[in-house]
C-alpha cells in the first residue's frame, strides 16, 4: 500500500480554492513567521550570544536536556514495541478502545500527566530524571502506536512465514524481516519522540522541580524569573537550530523508500499471551488517570469535595471558564482555516500548504510564547494584553493537527457525487453543502475536539501570554501544585480530572472517524 494523501481535482471548486487557504496564509504569516523574524532581529544582541557559549548558561542543563530526552525515547521504544505488536498484528474484541487508551496520554496536557505522576510514584522519585522519563514514556506511546502501527500491520504475514520456514527463529524473523519494512516508521517514531522530550516544558516544570532544568524551563526562568530577554531569545534560537538538525537527521535516517505490501494477510486471532499483554497495558495506561480523579477528593483518607467545590467559584471558577473561553475560539479559528487549506490543497493539488503549517511543529510552544511577547509588546501592535492573542497561539500550535485530519476525509470524496449534483443542476455552493460537506463533516467534528483538546490543555506558550487575571486551568494547577495546604492540592487534582474528561472526548470522537483505523 502506499502512504500519504490521494489529491484529486473538483472541477466545481476549483476556481474557489485559489482562495481558501488566503486565511491560514495571513494567520501563519502575521503569528508564526513574522514574530519569530522579530524575535531573532530584536530580541537579541552579539553579547547575548556570547554569553549563551561563554558558559552564562550551565552545561548540565544542556547535558540535561539531551541525556534525558534520549533516555526517555528509549524508554518509551521499549514500552511501545510490545503494545503496538499487539494493535499491528492481532484482532480481538475492544481493540479499538485498548487504541483509544493508548492514544489518550498524548492528548493529555502535559502539567496533567506531571500531576498523575506525582500521585502514582513514591515521594522518594518527586523531582528526579526518573520520573522525567517515566512519564515521557507514558505520554509518547501513541507517536509509535499511531505512526508505526499502521506500516506494520501491513507486512504480509507470508513473508514471516517463509522466513520461519527456512529456518528463522520469530526473533531472527523480527529483525530481518519486519524492522527493515517498518525501519522508515520506526525512525520517524523515533525522530518525533526524541524532539517532544527534548522540548518538554509541563512535565520537567512539574516532575523535575527546580533543582531538574531543561532548556525549556531555563528559557522560561529567564525571560519572566529573571528577565532576561536577550538569553531567553539566545537560547531558543539555538535551540530551534538543534531541533531542525535533529528532524533533517532523521529524515536522512529514514530515507524516502516506501514499501507497497499491497493487501496483507488478516491479522492472526490473539493467544493467551496478547491477552495477558493487553490487559496489563490497559491497567497501567488507566492507572493514572484513576487516581488522578480519585486524589481530587481524597486527602488523607478522608473524603472531601472542597476542591471540587472552589474549582467552580472565585479565581479557579474563572480559570476553567477562561480556558473554555479560549479553548472554543481556537477551534473556531483552526476549524475555518484548516478546512480552507484542506480544500485547497485537495481541488489544486498544492501540497507545500501542508508542508509549510507543519513548521509550527518545529519550534517549542515555549518559543512561540516568546516570540509573540516580544513582537507584540509595543505600539501600534500591542497584543500582549488582548485576550484574543492567547487563542491565536493555540490556534497555531492546532493547526497541523487539524489540516492533517480534514485533508484524507476531503480528498476521499468520489469526484462523481460532485459531478452528478452539477449535472442535475446543483450550484457549487449547494453541491458542496448537500454533498462535501454531508461527508466531511465526521472529519471536521474530530478535527474539532482534537483542537478543542490541545487548545485546554496548552501550557507552554500560555504561561508567557496569560496574567493572573486571565490564566487557564494548566497555568492555575502549575500555581496550585507550588501552594502548600490540603485544599490546593485538591483544587489542582479536580482541574487535572476536568481536562482528563475532556480529553477522554476528544479520542472518542476521533476514534469514530476512524473506525477502521489500522484493520
Amino acid at each position: 500500500m502506499e502512504f500519504g494523501v490521494q489529491v484529486t481535482t473538483y472541477s466545481p471548486y476549483a476556481r474557489v480554492a485559489r482562495f481558501t487557504w488566503l486565511p491560514a496564509g495571513a494567520l501563519f504569516i502575521a503569528f508564526f513567521v513574522v514574530p519569530l523574524i522579530v524575535l531573532m532581529l530584536q530580541g537579541i544582541t552579539m553579547s547575548d550570544i556570547t554569553r549563551v557559549f561563554g558558559g552564562a548558561i550551565r552545561s548540565d542543563v544542556w547535558w540535561f536536556t539531551t541525556w534525558q530526552a534520549l533516555a526517555s525515547t528509549a524508554a518509551t521504544l521499549a514500552v511501545a514495541m510490545p503494545a503496538t505488536w499487539v494493535i499491528a498484528r492481532h484482532d480481538f474484541p475492544g481493540r479499538r478502545a485498548f487504541v483509544a487508551l493508548l492514544t489518550l496520554p498524548f492528548l493529555l496536557p502535559t502539567v496533567v500527566v506531571g500531576v498523575a505522576f506525582l500521585t502514582i510514584l513514591p515521594s522518594s522519585l518527586h523531582y528526579t530524571a526518573l520520573a522525567v522519563v517515566v512519564a515521557h514514556a507514558y505520554f509518547n506511546v501513541a507517536v509509535f502506536v499511531r505512526v508505526v502501527g499502521p506500516v506494520w500491520a501491513g507486512v504480509p504475514q507470508a513473508l514471516l512465514h517463509a522466513a520461519q520456514t527456512l529456518g528463522a527463529t520469530p526473533n531472527i524473523a523480527f529483525r530481518t524481516v519486519t524492522v527493515p519494512l517498518i525501519r522508515r516508521a520506526l525512525l520517524s517514531a523515533l525522530g518525533i519522540t526524541f524532539l517532544f522530550c527534548f522540548t518538554s516544558y509541563g512535565v520537567v516544570r512539574i516532575l523535575g522541580g527546580p533543582q531538574l532544568a531543561t532548556v525549556e524551563t531555563e528559557i522560561y526562568l529567564r525571560a519572566v524569573g529573571l528577565g532576561d530577554i536577550g538569553m531567553a531569545v539566545a537560547l531558543s534560537i539555538l535551540q530551534m537550530v538543534v531541533l531542525v538538525a535533529v528532524a533533517i537527521a532523521f529524515t536522512r535516517l529514514a530515507g524516502s523508500r516506501r514499501y507497497s505490501f499491497g493487501n496483507s494477510t488478516p491479522a492472526p486471532k490473539p493467544s493467551g499471551r496478547v491477552g495477558v499483554i493487553a490487559a496489563m497495558y490497559a491497567a497501567l495506561f488507566a492507572l493514572p488517570l484513576v487516581v488522578v480523579f480519585f486524589r481530587s477528593f481524597n486527602v488523607n483518607g478522608t473524603t472531601s469535595w472542597s476542591g471540587w467545590r472552589q474549582v467552580f467559584t472565585g479565581e479557579f471558577g474563572a480559570a476553567v471558564l477562561q480556558s473554555l473561553e479560549y479553548a472554543v475560539v481556537a477551534a473556531a479559528i483552526t476549524i475555518v482555516i484548516g478546512f480552507g487549506v484542506a480544500h485547497t490543497v485537495v481541488q489544486r493539488n498544492v501540497r507545500l500548504l501542508e508542508s509549510t503549517t507543519a513548521a509550527t511543529l518545529t519550534i517549542s510552544s515555549v518559543t512561540l510564547g516568546l516570540a509573540l511577547i516580544v513582537t507584540f509588546d509595543t505600539p501600534p501592535f500591542d497584543l500582549r494584553s488582548s485576550w484574543l492573542i492567547t487563542p491565536i497561539a493555540h490556534a497555531l500550535v492546532a493547526l497541523p493537527i487539524v489540516i492533517r485530519t480534514i485533508t484524507p476525509v476531503v480528498a476521499s470524496i468520489p469526484v462523481g457525487l460532485s459531478h452528478a449534483a452539477a449535472t442535475l443542476g446543483a450550484s457549487p455552493l449547494r453541491s458542496w453543502l448537500g454533498v462535501q460537506w454531508p461527508l466531511a463533516r465526521p472529519a471536521v467534528l474530530a478535527a474539532s475536539a482534537m483542537s478543542f483538546a490541545v487548545s485546554i490543555g496548552e501550557f507552554g506558550a500560555t504561561s508567557f501570554l496569560t496574567r493572573r487575571s486571565s490564566e487557564t486551568m494548566p497555568v492555575a494547577i502549575d500555581r496550585l501544585l507550588g501552594r502548600p495546604g490540603d485544599l490546593n492540592q485538591l483544587g489542582a487534582y479536580a482541574m487535572a480530572s476536568i481536562l482528563i474528561v475532556v480529553c477522554i472526548a476528544a479520542v472518542v470522537l476521533l476514534d469514530d472517524r476512524r473506525t477502521g483505523d489500522m484493520q
